[in-house]
């Protein structure tokens, strides 16, 4: 069971428990697919689950493959927020998460290599994240790692002694107060899309989507604000 939050223009998706009727993934498709609107400018994940995420008992594989790439197409800002455990499953989809926060003494492990290897892109995911021979030392040797670790080889952005969900939404509040809609989707878009690509081709990226930018209504508003001393009212168009 996935629980919904809204709280202005921040989503929350609170994984409780396995849906004895629904796989997960299917679950957390649906879910992602419809809380998500033109209004929403973060979404947090989190759960109340030991290993973060339940296990996807689905007859092929290949479908569990949606859940992550339903992370990576969300063009707005993700955020994990990890109190307990991530391991294998749960481990994958944090990894698609664009911000890790985990609270103080949680573990991080993968378990896939004694069946076989994991399936659902984190051999792609994970050494760009942490770099090609760390991912390699977590997958094949599956030892568990703490949130210390975790933060120092780049899998978790911040520790949070007490609560890594209040850490989480104090970004999320931080992300949705001080940016416009587009702005905000555009630099997530030039980052995400302009790292694979040869630096100067990425500054051109980076360029288009500022042209893009500038005609936008809400380029205006920012800029009326200014002038008039108020705060902006943006509209994401």
């Amino acid at each position: 069971m996935i629980d919904v939050i809204k709280k202005d223009n921040i989503v929350v998706l609170n994984i409780r428990q396995s849906n004895a009727t629904i796989p997960f993934c299917f679950e957390f498709e649906k879910e992602c697919k419809a809380s998500i609107d033109d209004f929403t400018k973060v979404l947090v994940i989190t759960s109340e689950t030991e290993n973060f995420a339940p296990y996807c008992h689905v007859n092929n594989q290949n479908d569990c493959i949606g859940l992550i790439n339903t992370i990576l197409s969300i063009k707005i800002p993700v955020i994990a927020a990890i109190e307990l455990e991530a391991k294998s499953c749960g481990l994958e989809l944090i990894s698609a998460c664009d911000i890790r926060i985990c609270r103080k003494g949680s573990k991080f492990s993968l378990k896939q290599i004694y069946d076989g290897i994991p399936f659902r892109g984190l051999t792609q995911i994970l050494p760009r994240l942490i770099g090609k021979g760390r991912a390699l030392d977590m997958i094949l040797t599956s030892r568990e790692i703490d949130s210390t670790e975790a933060k120092n080889i780049g899998l978790i952005s911040y520790i949070d002694k007490d609560s890594a969900i209040n850490k989480a939404m104090g970004i999320a509040e931080s992300i949705s107060e001080n940016s416009a809609p587009i702005a905000t989707k555009f630099v997530k878009e030039a980052i995400v899309n302009g790292v694979n690509m040869p630096i100067k081709q990425g500054i051109l990226f980076e360029s288009d989507l500022n042209i893009i930018l500038h005609s936008t209504k809400d380029r205006s508003e920012g800029i009326s604000s200014f002038i008039e001393g108020r705060p902006p009212k943006f509209k994401g168009e």
